[in-house]
């Protein structure tokens, strides 16, 4: 039957409690089981991730680059701390963009609902490739809507001439009045085709977004009347904005 000193101490281990030292009356912290203790008698833990003995550094350091602990940024693709991941992302160079009718750096979450708004009063020049009969017919009469197309029914331009290049000899130039922006950045977007019915004046697809095979960004604009030609020219003729 074990004295009732040696119990108390038992029951102290099991529940992590201190112990004082025989040798003084300092408190002592009775060590976890997944320690060891080296040649003089200090205690080493182990990572409960990777197993790795630690002999000279903490756990809370080791932690910080163990291998089983970290992720890859998805923007950046560096390898940071599990906890920590939210962090990098807010302030990680490769998660900002810069919006193409403000030019200011948003963060790449906060883009779309950005462009809802930023685009109001806003009129860009854009390219739109067509034949040269209805390139004539758009400088009379103005644009019509197509009623085909990746995005739906609008008229579809782009600021890439060499985008609109793809769809006629000749390049109309136009200004368009952008309003309320959808970002279409995915396949199979639930909006896709409804945009213009949730409020948006205008389809973006981004360039690279996987959207498009060629990587190249496009917009399409639900009312013609926001597209205004300005000039027209032979596909040869035009040249990328600076």
């Amino acid at each position: 039957m074990p004295s009732r000193a040696l119990q108390d101490l038992l029951l102290q281990s099991r529940s992590g409690l201190t112990y004082p030292s025989q040798l003084c009356s300092q408190a002592t912290p009775i060590e976890p089981l997944n320690c060891v203790r080296n040649d003089v008698g200090r205690p080493q833990q182990c990572c409960p991730l990777c197993s790795k003995l630690l002999v000279s550094e903490s756990l809370v350091q080791h932690l910080d680059k163990c291998n089983q602990n970290l992720t890859s940024c998805p923007h950046c693709s560096q390898g940071v701390a599990v906890a920590e991941l939210d962090d990098h992302i807010q302030s990680c160079p490769s998660n900002f963009r810069s919006c193409y009718v403000c030019h200011s750096r948003i963060s790449s979450c906060d883009l779309a609902q950005h462009l809802q708004t930023c685009g109001h009063g806003k009129v860009l020049r854009m390219f739109h490739g067509t034949s040269l009969m209805a390139a004539r017919s758009i400088m009379q009469e103005g644009f019509r809507a197509s009623t085909k197309g990746l995005l739906g029914s609008g008229v579809y331009v782009t600021k890439d001439p060499s985008k609109a290049q793809q769809y006629g000899p000749v390049i109309i130039e136009c200004d368009v009045h952008i309003g309320a922006v959808a970002v279409i950045n995915k396949r199979h977007h639930s909006i896709q085709k409804c945009w213009s019915a949730h409020g948006f004046d205008c389809a973006w697809i981004p360039p690279h977004s996987g959207v498009v095979s060629t990587g190249m960004e496009e917009h399409c604009v639900s009312d013609p009347r926001r597209v205004v030609a300005v000039s027209m020219s032979s596909a040869l003729e035009v040249r990328p904005p600076l």
